[in-house]
């Protein structure tokens, strides 16, 4: 967005303040309580195309906003970059005034679909704030009296208009009394949104023609698909509203859902305000409060599935011992399994873990055929149930062999015959035999060091060193001029005789209008490469004598040069980096002066640098500013 001409103004008068070391802008203390708020914000305005932020003072005394400003989500750093306008000096709200703040006038960002306007006062600190998702169709207005914001139709420059009672709908469903509630809810992270129901009568209940709706039951009425008909929810079962099933609209942040049986009447409803982190959950089932649960189980009971894991399994002990199965805990806190049953395949083996039995964080437990009164046999199984729901389960061809076990560990998500039997440890596994495979990478001799070739085999990574050669000897190059060696490419600097004078290239950026200046031969090939344009030599400089500093603002991408150390240390803490000495100055005695102009037009604190007065006279005569010299070239 383009910047504020009253921001251009003070971006300038601020860069003449630095160069002047002059004091910026006067600090003001906190009033100690406020009541300036954001009041109404215009983020897609149909009409104008400018985004605009009005302000209140919601007090009874005046109030002093200058120096105020406003910033989107990007906050203090709209600062930086220059686009934050503060409030002009002098500005005052009276008891109940609005003052709207408009785009490219009083503020150089525009306001996007989702995006925050944060209100600061001269100290910057932030004194109000107000977030939003989507666009609104009207604008985001505070109700009167309240810290509410509803969308409503724009009053820019004018109170707002009050919230309207809600009205309470003529034609309300009826509710009916019923045996089947809402269970759990998905509105975000599943792959769909669902919403499951469960009854708790002791007889089924017929659900044909049931129908889920959300908090908009107006406009998507048309988009929901009615229960099949003769579908019959049985007592304790579970039935399913699935998102592009049942209905074709999304459950939002914010929201409602409400059953309703095919006669219209209300057979059970749940609203929230936020997602939930994973599902909204009765638990127990169907009796519980509707509450945040870290578990989803869609159309299965409401619980916390114990995480312990059949680690390793013995079918057929070759020393005669008993079968026995390995439980482990992969979590980092002591597991209880209380009342975990252990099954084989066959569902009449039942075994349950008695109360108080625990694994220990990361440990095993071994139970025996002794215990669990039953043995394992060939191309069997080992099941794990919580409540009636399976948790684990693990089958294999033949007997074990030596054992079956979980692959790699106890986080491992496969079974493997393992390479030896360890109950009560971590399981072992045989290593895969190969034959290596070899890469070769040749590496040079050079002068001092000898040549070798490296062999890896990239299957396992061992390596190894062969066909080793000395180093070449010393460095050889064709004559004293040459610099690099015949045989290594080793290259040696010759010294050159410094001179006396070096050019300072001027250059031109097309796009952002910058001159910049340089002694640096290997910096104008690199600019113009970039798409600067080449304005020649500009003057020579001694090669040696006062250092000229050149400064770089990285929030406009301009440069600054001074031979004044007060300048330096003035600008480098407002962000300014040092690019280092650009050339030395010549004496004032033997020198030609090099004039410093300063365009107060220019949003981007334009400086330019010449040693020729006709281009200082023209460009005064434009407006410029002449500041004095910055330094001296040699004549």
């Amino acid at each position: 967005m383009k910047q504020s001409n009253g921001w251009i103004r003070l971006i300038s008068a601020i860069t003449a303040a630095v160069v002047a070391l002059t004091p910026m802008l006067p600090v003001r203390a906190a009033e100690p309580e406020n009541t300036v708020l954001i009041n109404e914000i215009e983020s897609n305005d149909s009409d104008s195309g400018k985004d605009w932020i009005e302000i209140i003072n919601t007090g009874d005394t005046d109030a002093d906003i200058s120096g105020w400003f406003v910033t989107d989500d990007a906050g203090l750093d709209r600062v930086a970059d220059g686009t934050a306008a503060p409030i002009a000096s002098g500005t005052v709200l009276s008891p109940g005034a609005v003052l709207v703040l408009e785009e490219d006038t009083d503020f150089g960002f525009g306001l996007g679909k989702a995006d925050t306007v944060t209100l600061y006062n001269a100290d910057t600190q932030a004194v109000d704030t107000y977030s939003w998702t989507a666009h609104a169709a009207g604008t985001y207005s505070r109700v009167p009296g309240t810290s509410e914001f509803v969308d409503q139709p724009a009053t820019k420059g004018a109170p707002n208009i009050p919230a309207p009672e809600p009205e309470e709908p003529d034609d309300k469903p009826e509710i009916t009394d019923s045996p089947v509630v809402i269970n759990e809810v998905e509105s975000n992270g599943d792959e769909t949104d669902w919403v499951e129901i469960y009854n708790t009568g002791d007889t089924a209940v017929d659900i044909s023609g049931w129908y889920l709706l959300d908090n908009n039951p107006v406009d998507h009425a048309a988009e929901v698909t009615p229960v099949a008909a003769g579908t019959s929810l049985e007592p304790g079962a579970f039935f399913v509203f699935d998102q592009n099933v049942h209905f074709t609209f999304g459950l939002g942040s914010a929201d409602q859902v409400t059953i309703l049986d095919q006669d219209g009447r209300v057979v059970a409803e749940f609203a929230w305000t936020a997602h939930a982190a994973v599902v909204y959950a009765r638990v127990p089932d169907g009796v519980g409060e509707l509450a945040e649960f870290d578990t989803a189980t869609k159309g299965a009971p409401n619980m916390r599935k114990n995480p312990v894991v059949i680690s390793e399994v013995q079918s057929n002990d070759p020393d005669g011992g008993p079968d026995w199965i390995e439980l482990a805990n992969p979590t980092d806190a002591e597991l209880d399994i209380s009342g975990i049953v252990v099954k084989d395949s066959d569902d009449a083996h039942a075994y349950e873990i008695s109360a108080g039995t625990v694994i220990p964080a990361g440990g095993y437990l071994v139970i025996t055929e002794e215990a669990f009164g039953f043995g394992l046999g060939k191309g069997d199984a080992v099941r794990l149930f919580q409540n009636g729901v399976l948790l684990a389960g693990t089958t294999w061809e033949g007997h074990t062999d030596p054992t079956w076990g979980l692959y790699p560990d106890a986080h491992g998500a496969e079974y493997r015959s393992t390479a030896e039997a360890t109950p009560g440890e971590a399981n072992k596994f045989p290593e895969p035999p190969h034959t290596h495979d070899y890469t070769a990478v040749v590496t040079d001799p050079t002068c001092g060091e000898e040549g070798y070739t490296t062999y890896t085999c990239f299957i396992c990574g061992d390596t190894y060193r062969d066909n080793i050669t000395p180093p070449t000897g010393k460095h050889t190059y064709q004559d004293d001029a040459d610099t690099t060696c015949d045989v290594c490419s080793y290259v040696r600097v010759i010294e050159a005789e410094e001179p006396e004078t070096v050019p300072m290239y001027r250059l031109y950026n097309p796009y952002t209008q910058e001159h910049l200046l340089t002694r640096s031969n290997a910096e104008k090939i690199l600019l113009v490469s970039a798409g600067w344009n080449y304005d020649g030599i500009a003057w020579n400089v001694p090669a040696a004598g006062d250092p000229v500093y050149r400064l770089y603002n990285p929030y406009d991408d301009f440069h600054f040069y001074t031979m004044s150390l007060e300048e330096v240390d003035s600008l480098t803490p407002l962000g300014w980096k040092v690019d280092g000495v650009v050339c030395a100055s010549a004496s004032e005695k033997d020198g030609i002066p090099i004039y410093r102009l300063f365009n107060p037009y220019e949003p981007k604190c334009y400086h330019l640098y010449t040693a020729s007065v006709e281009e200082r006279d023209w460009l005064v005569s434009l407006g410029w500013q002449l500041e004095g010299v910055a330094w001296y070239a040699v004549p």
